[in-house]
């Protein structure tokens, strides 16, 4: 399961809605075609490389599978060692194995080569802290060498020659950082952009382009108490911690479109831009004109809630939506009321209301959704049944 904030905001999670929340739809979608990709367990992400070769990330490196396209090909990419090696000097080791297990969050490939963060110090027995790149066959690019100080969650890219290198960590080289810093794609960072220097704690989950001249971050952002003692209250506390930030390009924070987003609390995992409206996800829940909404919403790309939006009550937590069409699909780890035999993965249509997928169950945590030549691509860890065929882990499918 993804690395989840609690500690400060556990007292915000809600409960049940009413059942004026929940409303159906008569659309029925189903699955036309399914295939078995790598069955690595807690996967957390995939990429598709130019030849059709799938990458996927999660616990203990990367694994490999194959697209349709060059399924009797052989891959040039040589999957490189991942370790997570103790470090024997420190006194201050944790007993948790999770905290020495090597986690890939993040894979971007780009014409440059392939960028992977996460939670690493070693490639192919070179040193390499949570982020590194690869050449195209798998290698360790040897001139991109850079070290991060924390765990690496989302790399994308904002143009042709940067990066946005995202997660939970405090600098990059022997810069600061504030758990996201813009580099180059030969790893040479921008020392301007420095954003969060008011901040007590940042981690930052997903990041995307909302426009030509903004970002829009979801995680978890507390802002400096300033002078703080034992009379601060939760309330206090709440109203200093916010799930979305925008930033402009520049690094500086637009206050006045990131406060429209405040009745966001607890923490967002995704946020998804398409055409007018940014989807956000993760695990909410916030009231508005007498309509209680949770754990995914739509807003317009000036902060506006798209008040016609609006999915049934759900209990868990959204880590990852697309939009394919009309549809938004969206997974996690979640219970829906008229899911008795699936969780995990629904459809919705632009307005919320419910699409039924007739011939799929699922009983999984879904970390991640790629879309590839009209395919589904879900990864994360637990099983899936089609038409009596059973799949674990990961699956591609198509929808009719």
């Amino acid at each position: 399961m993804k690395i989840l904030f609690s500690c400060l905001l556990v007292l915000l999670v809600s409960g049940c809605q009413n059942d004026d929340n929940q409303r159906t739809s008569t659309q029925v979608v189903s699955i036309s075609e399914a295939s078995q990709l790598s069955k690595s367990s807690n996967v957390y992400t995939s990429s598709v490389l130019d030849d059709g070769t799938i990458l996927f990330g999660g616990e203990n490196g990367l694994s490999i599978s194959y697209t349709s396209n060059n399924r009797d090909n052989k891959s040039n990419f040589q999957l490189p060692i991942f370790l997570q090696e103790s470090d024997q000097n420190s006194t201050n080791r944790s007993n948790d194995e999770n905290e020495t297990k090597v986690k890939i969050f993040s894979i971007v490939n780009s014409s440059s080569g392939v960028f992977i963060g996460g939670s690493f110090n070693n490639v192919n027995g070179t040193p390499r802290n949570n982020l590194v790149k690869l050449n195209s066959n798998g290698l360790v690019n040897e001139d991109f060498n850079n070290s991060i100080n924390g765990a690496v969650f989302k790399i994308i890219e904002i143009d042709e020659n940067n990066l946005l290198v995202a997660g939970s960590f405090g600098g990059y080289d022997d810069n600061i950082a504030h758990s996201i810093a813009k580099i180059s794609k030969n790893g040479v960072l921008d020392k301007d952009f420095i954003p969060f220097n008011e901040y007590l704690f940042v981690k930052i989950n997903d990041v995307a382009k909302l426009d030509a001249n903004k970002y829009i971050l979801a995680g978890t952002f507390v802002k400096e108490a300033g002078e703080t003692d034992e009379n601060t209250t939760k309330e206090d506390v709440i109203s200093m911690t916010s799930s979305i930030v925008v930033l402009n390009t520049n690094g500086s924070i637009d206050e006045e479109l990131t406060s429209k987003f405040s009745k966001i609390k607890n923490e967002a995992f995704v946020v998804e831009v398409d055409n007018s409206l940014v989807y956000i996800g993760g695990n909410f829940t916030f009231s508005q004109n007498d309509y209680k909404y949770t754990n995914l919403v739509a807003f317009s790309l000036d902060g506006e809630l798209n008040e016609e939006f609006k999915i049934e009550t759900m209990q868990g937590l959204i880590f990852d939506t697309k939009i394919s069409g009309d549809t938004v699909i969206f997974a996690g780890d979640f219970l829906m009321p008229d899911s008795s035999s699936s969780r995990s993965f629904y459809i919705v249509d632009k307005n919320g209301i419910t699409i039924k997928v007739e011939n799929f169950s699922v009983d999984a945590d879904i970390y991640s959704i790629d879309v590839y030549e009209g395919s589904l691509i879900l990864s994360g860890e637990g099983n899936f049944a089609i038409n009596g065929n059973d799949y674990s882990n990961n699956i591609a499918l198509k929808l009719q």
